[in-house]
């Protein structure tokens, strides 16, 4: 019943601030375990944009309720069984924890699917593709980026190099890379990254050489197990596909 009850794509971008805030009200929010400044280099790190990046990603993390409007992110840890009937452990899905956070940014001014203006002719401009960013706010001729991971480890590792690509040539000043905990992600499709999975290339990536511009990423978790809530509906996005 959850899942009949999951807003349009277009009706979720549509929602305001206001619409958000007033049907969840103040939440505990998912966990945030950890939020690490992969780059923090020049000036932006210390600019309004940024600080403004930060805040909208922050509040839009405490969106991420499950069952929706109960104010707090619940998962049931029960495994199911798939079409071939086959019990499956990986049992709750991914979409409907991202789509009221993409909503949420999209009604406090960021453009969803969105991507910066790259130079005409510059090498490997076909990096970044239509589509590739989940969000992304222009604010004082500035731009941020912003990943919710949903994918593989692969998938993770591409939204990292496509930020740190995007801030290398300028065309971003800042990337956000949300993703979920080991202690979280084993109750999700299979397969999906985790923050503990890619921690052993924070070390490589830090080692950028970039002169400007900053990149964090947070890794969450649930606030609790609980075999009475449904299951997260698993819909048509990458791995959560059924």
């Amino acid at each position: 019943m959850y899942a009949a009850s999951l807003p349009s794509a277009a009706a979720t971008m549509a929602l305001s601030t206001a619409y958000w805030l007033s049907r969840y009200g103040r939440l505990h929010p998912v966990r945030i375990v950890e939020s690490l400044n992969l780059v923090q280099v020049g000036r932006f790190p210390r600019t309004a944009t940024w600080r403004r990046a930060i805040g909208d990603v922050e509040k839009a993390i405490e969106l991420a309720d499950w069952p929706f409007g109960r104010g707090q992110f619940l998962l049931n840890p029960d495994p199911i069984r798939d079409r071939k009937g086959k019990l499956d452990s990986h049992s709750n899905g991914v979409l409907p924890i991202k789509q009221p956070m993409i909503g949420f940014l999209a009604s406090s001014g960021w453009k969803t699917e969105a991507l910066p203006k790259l130079p005409v002719g510059q090498a490997g401009k076909d990096v970044l593709t239509t589509g590739d960013l989940d969000a992304l706010l222009l604010d004082r001729g500035r731009c941020v980026g912003f990943e919710w991971e949903t994918g593989n480890v692969s998938s993770s590792h591409r939204a990292i190099n496509k930020l740190l690509d995007g801030i290398t040539r300028e065309t971003l000043q800042g990337g956000i890379l949300v993703l979920p905990m080991r202690e979280t992600q084993r109750y999700l499709t299979d397969r999906v990254g985790n923050f503990e999975e890619i921690a052993p290339y924070f070390e490589l990536w830090e080692r950028y050489p970039l002169s400007n511009g900053a990149l964090r990423i947070y890794g969450i978790a649930h606030d609790a197990l609980d075999s009475s809530v449904p299951h997260i509906p698993k819909g048509k996005d990458g791995r959560a596909l059924l």
